[in-house]
């Protein structure tokens, strides 16, 4: 894959750029799905054309932009979590170990995870689970 012009961005849009182009699109209802793809690719200054069927996906998940917080704006991919309820018991902890002004580590954690993972989800799965950064 070839690297993108200085001062270009690569082809992806972040979310908080998808954002705008919702903000846009609904400030200038009477713009065409190509108009808007060429204000994005102009305004973004993307290495490549935005594409119209891009702007037409956009615009067809734009709730989904609406609720996004600002950490996930700044990404490119929505990340799902797999195990839900791992996900809430392990963030829990975290808060309630914070709350107590316990030191964790990046080992602590997952280990707290892996022990979580035995007691919420199947023993078969548990022991295949890997965390990040494990």
């Amino acid at each position: 894959m070839t690297k993108p012009k200085p001062g270009l961005q690569d082809g992806t849009l972040t979310h908080g750029q998808k954002a705008q182009i919702v903000t846009y699109a609904a400030q200038k209802p009477k713009k065409s799905q190509n108009e808007l793809a060429t204000w994005a690719t102009k305004t973004f200054k993307t290495s490549q054309p935005v594409h119209r069927s891009t702007i037409n996906r956009i615009l067809k998940r734009k709730y989904e932009y609406e609720t996004m917080t600002d950490y996930e704006m700044n990404k490119k991919h929505r990340r799902t979590v797999a195990h839900p309820a791992l996900e809430a018991a392990l963030v829990n902890w975290i808060l309630e170990m914070r709350r107590r002004k316990r030191r964790l580590s990046k080992e602590i954690i997952q280990a707290k995870g892996h022990e979580l993972a035995t007691r919420i989800l199947d023993v078969s799965l548990a022991t295949k689970f890997k965390f990040s950064n494990d």
